[in-house]
């Protein structure tokens, strides 16, 4: 004992001397207080230890709260006041322990946090049984935060390995009742923004948009207020130098020197931007190419085209799997079960009529079916199974009958899918743009209408597009002559749909063959009946991060609050009530029940016309193949055959003639006819 005494004596001194050189003599002198304890009282020794111990080496608890002797009296107070008169002010904070489950607000819930849904801000209380100690901030390596009631002292969760939702939790406590200064801009494209008549920094009740309502949803929630303001105009000059001219550069700017608490509508987030703003993120903003919906083609491309539509449902592979190996497979299987049995189709025989030329005598016959036959026609029935959704041929063995049960639930599960998805691609909105891609666009040379943000955001992804692939901002208007428009008397993001011509003598500098534009941009044109002749081609080609930017002393709090509200649903919900209806002719988006056009089915029609002209040709070849010659001792006989079946194997219903000669099937037996002239 006396050796580890003194083995913890040591230790404590080359501590002691350590931290007195590096942190001075306020640290060193605690260190001396723990020492005396420690090798003054055996009976308290491990409980000083582990007080000592607790916490990461990154970020010690601090060992006692000494340092506040002096406040004792002021700190016992407010413990009693503040934190209940179940927590012990002597050893609050030190060491990782649930300091605050204990405290009255941890103990009972009011009423309303357990009747209301969803359940108010200060009502979450889980912080209360979490770990956490008091730390020095100057020797923390973790998170840690300032303490509210001791203002002297910092906490961390962080360093007992918990997460610190104590600080989140008030976070949103403090917004109550603040008021927060905003300034608005009017989006002058879309819908899912915000929007005024009188444009932007407008002090009035008409506004309206999306986002403009989550932001007023969000007041509500935190119970905080808004005030409404317009940026002071000595700024605007020093926000063209560092951004740009357009009001929304304006509005970042002003936030982030404070100000203005936030701005409210859909900025883009650009590299500038976010180099120096706090953002919320609110949407992601897809950009698509617009092409025009009669962009010539040729007859055989859009024949080819509307004839490959019928095979889209599927892809080629399980066409192919369907057709070379499913069905016939299952055919067979059937041939397998119902091969020769009594009354089933697959008999092993036929009947025959021999026709002697020299005697003109007839004869009956059984011969046998060959295996080859029997194989085309048990495929042939699979295939026909198909295409009039059933197998109706009788089947009579176990087998065979487990096997139907396959093939038709096979026949009824491809037909579903394939229907449904069919009827989605046909009613899908045709368009015959004369490109697929952005990659098929650049091929041909197409110059594009853009504005600026989408033209630098494109061609960051796209290396193939250069600047010069882009109408220029036009200088009457008040552009720069660059790539892209960002003219202030302009509608830029209206202006690429405006400025779209189909001639081919079109002047490159002013008008373009496709544009590259968020989606809403289209869908408000669509929605006031605009430009309905354009459509969105091919996937997303790009997309750009939309948010609200916010003073950065305010984000912390606002983020995780806005963040939570979106969770809930309510931008979403106010992004439904807010999307505009496509109210274009001929219009497919959105609707059901639309008709399709003659060229749409052309698939269906070459389908059903292969078929009839194959009958014919069939038809036609008939007499070739209805008779064949045998050689039987040395003379000629025609062989014609007696069991005419239908489609299904089925006899026929009616009587077999054949020249004059009636065959009796029960008796197997040839019967003259009565001629009557």
């Amino acid at each position: 004992m006396i050796t580890s005494r003194k083995s913890l004596q040591m230790a404590l001194f080359f501590l002691t001397t350590i931290v007195s050189l590096a942190r001075g003599d306020r640290y060193a002198d605690r260190l001396f207080e723990t020492e005396e304890r420690i090798l003054g009282d055996r009976d308290g020794l491990s409980s000083v230890i582990v007080y000592n111990q607790q916490g990461d080496q990154a970020c010690p608890c601090l060992p006692s709260n000494e340092y506040l002797k002096a406040d004792y009296n002021f700190m016992r107070n407010v413990t009693v006041e503040m934190l209940g008169p179940q927590i012990n002010a002597s050893d609050y904070g030190i060491g990782c322990k649930d300091h605050d489950v204990e405290r009255p607000i941890c103990r009972t819930k009011s009423d309303g946090c357990l009747t209301t849904i969803p359940t108010p801000l200060d009502c979450s209380t889980s912080w209360c049984t979490r770990e956490w100690c008091y730390v020095d901030p100057g020797n923390c390596g973790r998170q840690y935060s300032r303490s509210k009631m001791f203002r002297s002292m910092y906490y961390s969760y962080a360093t007992c390995g918990y997460m610190d939702l104590f600080t989140h939790q008030t976070r949103f406590n403090d917004l109550k009742g603040k008021t927060f200064n905003i300034a608005l801009n009017a989006n002058t494209g879309g819908w899912r923004g915000a929007y005024n008549p009188k444009g932007s920094f407008t002090i009035d009740q008409y506004w309206t948009g999306p986002i403009y309502r989550f932001i007023e949803r969000a007041a509500e929630k935190g119970q905080f207020q808004m005030n409404f303001v317009k940026p002071p105009e000595s700024l605007k000059d020093e926000s063209k130098e560092f951004y740009g001219i357009s009001s929304f550069d304006y509005c970042v700017y002003v936030t982030v020197l404070g100000y203005v608490d936030f701005c409210v509508s859909a900025y883009t987030i650009t590299s500038e931007r976010s180099a120096t703003a706090n953002f919320f993120h609110v949407l992601s903003d897809p950009i698509y190419m617009i092409a025009f919906k009669s962009k010539h083609k040729s007859s055989w491309k859009i024949f080819g085209q509307a004839f490959g539509t019928i095979f889209r449902p599927f892809t080629r592979s399980v066409w192919f799997f369907l057709f070379f190996f499913l069905f016939p497979v299952l055919g067979i299987l059937m041939l397998f079960h119902e091969y020769n049995t009594p009354g089933g189709t697959h008999s092993s025989t036929t009947w025959l009529m021999v026709i002697d030329n020299n005697t003109n005598q007839r004869d009956v016959r059984s011969e046998p079916i060959p295996w080859w036959k029997h194989g085309l026609t048990a495929i042939y029935m699979s295939y026909l199974a198909f295409f009039q959704s059933g197998y109706n041929q009788s089947v009579f063995t176990l087998g065979g009958k487990i096997n139907l049960l396959a093939m038709s639930s096979l026949i009824m599960l491809v037909l579903a899918v394939y229907t449904a998805n069919l009827a989605a691609i046909l009613t899908q909105e045709y368009s015959s743009t004369g490109v697929e891609s952005l990659e098929d666009a650049i091929r041909e040379n197409y110059i594009f209408c853009a504005s600026r943000q989408i033209v630098e955001n494109v061609i960051s992804v796209h290396s193939e597009l250069t600047p010069d692939r882009f109408v220029p901002d036009p200088v009457e208007l008040g552009g720069d002559g660059r790539f892209g428009f960002t003219c202030p008397k302009c509608n830029a993001r209206e202006r690429v749909f405006d400025f779209m011509s189909l001639s081919p003598d079109k002047d490159p500098s002013l008008y373009c063959d496709a544009a590259l534009a968020s989606l809403e941009d289209l869908e408000v044109l669509h929605g006031r009946g605009l430009h309905c002749d354009k459509v969105r081609v091919g996937d997303i080609i790009a997309s750009r991060s939309v948010g609200i930017p916010i003073f950065d002393q305010k984000s912390d709090a606002l983020i995780s609050f806005f963040q939570k509200i979106k969770n809930e649903g309510v931008l979403d919900k106010e992004m439904q009530a807010a999307m505009p209806e496509n109210v274009c002719p001929n219009s497919s988006i959105g609707e059901e029940g639309n008709p399709l056009s003659m060229q749409q089915l052309t698939g269906i029609w070459m389908i059903a016309f292969t078929f009839a002209a194959m009958g014919i040709l069939a038809k036609l070849l008939q007499p070739c193949s209805k008779r064949r010659q045998e050689t039987i001792n040395c003379k000629k006989k025609i062989v014609r055959d007696l069991m005419m079946n239908d489609q299904w194997g089925n006899p026929s219903s009616h009587s077999v003639e054949i020249d004059g000669v009636k065959f009796d099937r029960d008796s197997k037996k040839l019967e003259a006819t009565i001629r009557r002239g």
